[in-house]
């Protein structure tokens, strides 16, 4: 059982760590775009 975990831990982390990387680049180009569309 805590190897069960120990690994739903590891791919928990991995989709975390994909999602933020994902949401980083995704603000990193669309945050600009935002700014300049703003007067």
């Amino acid at each position: 059982m805590t190897s069960e975990r120990d690994d739903r831990t590891q791919l928990s982390r991995r989709d975390l760590l994909k999602t933020v990387a994902a949401g980083a680049g995704a603000a990193a180009l669309g945050f600009p775009a935002v700014v300049r569309s703003q007067p």
